[in-house]
This record gives C-alpha cells, structure tokens and sequence, in this order.
C-alpha cells in the first residue's frame, strides 16, 4: 500500500512540475487572446487587391521565438519590421510606434472587440497598406489595424512590429518550416508522392478550423500559429472527451491588454491525433473554443493553402 502511495504522489509531483511549466509560461498566451476574436464596427479592406509571387515562389529566414515564427516584411518600402504569422489573427495589425516611425496613413475608428478575456469597446485605428513585402512576394492595396503592441513586444522579449493575419494568406500558398526556420511562399502546394498529410479545413467565423482526433472524438479546431500553446478546449467539448478526473485541475490568473484571463489546465486521459502528430495524455487549457498552437508544430513543417481550404502538416525527423 504503501509503494502504491509513493507511486500516486510521484506521478501528481511530475504531473504539477508540468503545470507549473505552463503556468510560468501563461504570460505568452495573452499574444493570441489579444489578436484572436473579432472587431466590429468597421469594414476593412483586409484581403489584398493584388499579390505578386514570383513563379519560383520564394524564401524568407525567420525567427521562431517562444513557439512564435516572426518574419522580416517592408510596408509601404520601410525598412524591415518583424511581423507575427498568425493564422488565428483576422487581419493584418501593425504596431503603433512602427506605423508612425514609417509615415502609414491611418484613420480612427471605434468598434467593439472580442476576445478570451472579454469583450470592450474601444478605439481601433485603420491603416492603409499601399504595399507589404515578404522577401520576393508583394501584397498590395489593402488595409489592417493600428494597435499598441509594445507590451507583447516586452513579454516575448523580441521585436514586435505587427501581424500577418489570415486575409493575407488567401491568394498564395504559405509554409513554414519551424525546423528549418524558414518560411516558403508558393504559387500552388507543392506535391508530395505520399500526400496523404494533406488535410481539408473549412473557415469558421474567418479562421481556418480542422478536425482533430481525442480518443473516438471528432472535435473541431481552429489553427492558431498566434497561440504560444499547445491544446485549447472549449468547455463543451471538454464535456465529450476523457479526462483524467482523480487530478485537481490547475487554475491560475494573468492580466492581457483586454482584462483578466482565468486559465484552468486539465489533462486527457487518451490520445490526441493531430494530422500524422500525436499525443499521449496531453495537458489542456479549458477556453472558449477549442484549438491547437504552435507548441505543437514545434519541429514540423506546417502549409496552408486557403485557396483549396488544405493544410499539411509533415513531421522532420
């Protein structure tokens, strides 16, 4: 009895170290509350009126920092700013200091602005976008957000110039090579023999969403390369899956630019199929919809082609 007593409070230990991992990290999670949601009260121009790929597509280093992939663009001919790859972003943002230092056109607006901290009404300033270049590739003509984003910049603890949202990766294929540090723009998705990592998504509310497997469940998740986490649930589907429930379940609090944000960390007692990737008995955060972040692409090839509505998700070995 008394090894077996040992043995539960050995696993509770490693189990807590773990959570205790995520919950001094949580401060980095505050980078997709802030930029996911949606705002109101306003009509941007948010997918571009022109993009020029070259036929050859093209390459572009990054810099992957705490989970997150940052990429060297020019807007309106600046110089190089450091932008967020965000699938999980609604449109393109851009910081407010980097957008006055370059001279960017911008007009006030009021809307509201929802995220998993809440909901607040507030001032939103538009921006026009004559041109954003990524390496070879230009996006031209359209228009995204003005926003304070030095305290994400501090917390990351690396330049934050703004926001490649979801709008942009409409007209041209995008992957990016956490492995390598690179980011590969394309015409098309290029073909693999096997291409059985290929995957269909669909667009829920502007964000790409794609099946994922957590025992015999079939969830609905958004892809959020914006999100420093891992697995997100939302309460309901948590309600559907298996949970290890003799666990205390962890909560702890952290304050984003929108509020307060409770996080409540529980773990699943199964397997968790993402695409080829899989999971055993991960951690997850209970939120108000389920996903998955870029912690767990760490060390894949990830490609998004919204045209055809395809992800794929390679594993390097």
């Amino acid at each position: 009895m008394q090894n077996r007593m040992d043995s539960e409070s050995s696993r509770r230990r490693r189990w807590r170290g773990q959570v205790s991992g995520i919950v001094r990290g949580a401060a980095l999670l505050w980078v997709a509350l802030l930029l996911g949601g949606c705002a109101m009260g306003f009509n941007p121009q948010r997918v571009p009126e022109a993009v020029e790929i070259p036929t050859e597509g093209a390459k572009v280093p990054i810099e992957v920092v705490h989970n997150l992939a940052f990429v060297p663009v020019r807007v309106n001919g600046s110089e190089p700013l450091w932008f967020l790859i965000d699938t999980g972003a609604f449109t393109t943002i851009i910081d407010d200091d980097a957008a006055t230092r370059i001279g960017l056109k911008r007009s006030m607006r009021f809307g509201r602005h929802v995220t998993s901290a809440g909901e607040y009404f507030g001032r939103m300033d538009l921006g026009s976008f004559d041109t954003l270049q990524v390496g070879a590739v230009t996006f031209s003509g359209f228009e995204g957000l003005v926003s304070d984003l030095s305290q994400l910049a501090r917390v990351v603890e690396h330049p934050f110039d703004g926001v490649i949202g979801i709008p942009l990766m409409h007209s041209s294929v995008w992957t990016i090579d956490y492995a390598r540090k690179e980011l590969r723009l394309a015409q098309e998705m290029p073909e693999l023999a096997d291409d059985a990592a290929a995957l269909p998504f669909m667009f829920r509310n502007d964000a790409p969403v794609m099946d994922i497997r957590i025992g015999d469940q079939i969830l609905s998740a958004e892809i959020d390369t914006g999100n420093t986490g891992g697995l997100d649930l939302s309460e309901e589907d948590a309600k559907r899956v298996p949970l290890i429930n003799d666990e205390v379940k962890i909560k702890n609090k952290h304050r984003t630019l929108s509020g307060v944000v409770w996080q409540e960390w529980v773990r699943v007692d199964g397997i968790v199929t993402i695409g080829p990737l899989t999971f055993d008995r991960p951690l997850a955060n209970l939120a108000r919809e389920t996903m998955f972040g870029c912690e767990l692409l760490q060390g894949c090839v990830f490609t998004i082609d919204c045209a055809r509505q395809l992800v794929r998700i390679e594993k390097v070995d």
